[in-house]
């Protein structure tokens, strides 16, 4: 298979896979139908001594047998891809935890609700460039923008969904495995891109922020700005507060 695609740690990361394996192994194959038949028609039809050219109008069942097909197997896809599709994009599991993710140049505003699990109130935290979520728990990001559209994307999640000013749309992931991925700025916004980032590591192992606590949040150290390095996510085992917990940690 394409070994060369990034880890998956998304639990509908597989199926998406599966989809892009059978359209890259699809558009292939034609590639290489269409270019040996090139090839085969440039050395058949050279140019000879005593052979002249002929006219012709083509072949209306050739074209109808490719268009067919191409026709069907582009029905044939969107049919079987609408199911994913309508999981991740229509038919969102219940969140166990929220976050708001504002873009804006040149980074991503992270707003965490409190101990009460609930928005717009005064133990809410925010940090810019920190994304610490749990492991096995679906987590919704309503994403917004400040400016222009900025493009959330975390590769090992198999997650891309573009932020638009004065529109909140939520996107969902629920990860399977701890570890540290990067969160860059995949829309092409000039200066905004490549510094939009932090380094990696501003957080202490085992700090968690989501899941309601019966104290207030400890909040951690502001992270350090850095204009060479995309965030990133940091999946951890433990929590300080809660031992044998995963956590998942995206800066």
């Amino acid at each position: 298979m394409l070994d060369w695609l990034p880890e998956n740690v998304s639990t509908y990361g597989s199926r998406i896979d599966f989809f892009f394996h059978v359209i890259y192994y699809l558009t292939a194959s034609v590639f290489v139908l269409v270019s040996a038949t090139m090839i085969y028609f440039l050395i058949k039809y050279r140019q000879r001594e005593g052979r002249r050219a002929t006219y012709t109008h083509g072949n209306a069942t050739l074209e109808w047998v490719w268009t067919s097909a191409t026709t069907v197997a582009m029905i044939a896809l969107a049919f079987a891809s609408k199911p994913l599709w309508g999981e991740i994009k229509q038919q969102r599991p219940p969140a166990e935890v929220e976050v708001r993710v504002t873009g804006k140049q040149f980074n991503w505003q992270i707003l965490y609700p409190g101990p009460d699990r609930q928005f717009d109130t005064a133990d809410d935290y925010q940090i810019d460039n920190d994304l610490h979520v749990p492991v096995n728990a679906v987590v919704h990001v309503h994403l917004n923008s400040l400016d222009v559209i900025h493009s959330f994307f975390v590769p090992q999640l198999r997650l891309k969904q573009d932020a638009v000013p004065g529109h909140s749309i939520t996107a969902w992931f629920q990860a399977t495995k701890p570890g540290v991925y990067e969160i860059p700025c995949a829309g092409a916004r000039s200066t905004s891109t490549p510094r939009k980032s932090t380094k990696p590591g501003n957080w202490k192992p085992g700090r968690r922020l989501l899941l309601p606590r019966p104290r207030p949040l400890i909040p951690p150290a502001p992270p350090t700005p850095c204009d060479c390095n995309p965030p990133t996510i940091f999946p951890m085992e433990n929590s300080e507060w809660h031992t044998h917990t995963p956590s998942l940690l995206m800066s």
